[in-house]
């Protein structure tokens, strides 16, 4: 904001402030007829850039809101798409064991196959 602040005295032809615009006691600079219009220019110039900060500043905390919910989204669909993916593989593992088993029956001639070889082995040990 103290870049804004010397702009509010009069200027001389290269845009820096000339030694003859001393703070009056008023408060306000002391300005000749072309020096006020170019100051109030200048005001208008500078409240119109403080405005599109303000809206610039808000638009940046929307942007970052909306990343946030985004990346939370982003992160529940990654979980979903995970678990979608463990249940596939569980799948395809349970269907390779039902088809080896149901290839083991067949050369076997046994009706229980491996899984029932295997639970007869495990109620022997106990």
């Amino acid at each position: 904001m103290g870049f804004f602040s010397w702009g509010k005295s009069s200027k001389d032809k290269k845009g820096t402030p000339s030694k003859d615009a001393a703070e009056s006691p008023g408060g306000k600079a002391s300005t000749s007829g072309s020096g006020s219009n170019a100051n109030k220019e200048l005001e208008a110039e500078v409240k119109h850039m403080r405005a599109r900060e303000e809206k610039l500043v808000q638009t940046i905390a929307e942007l970052r809101k909306e990343q946030d919910n985004g990346s939370r989204e982003a992160a529940a669909a990654q979980e979903k798409l995970n678990m979608l993916d463990f249940k596939y593989q569980l799948l395809m593992d349970m269907w390779a064991m039902r088809e080896l088993d149901a290839d083991e029956d067949t050369r076997q001639g046994n009706r229980g196959g491996v899984m029932n070889s295997v639970q007869s082995i495990d109620s022997d040990n106990f």
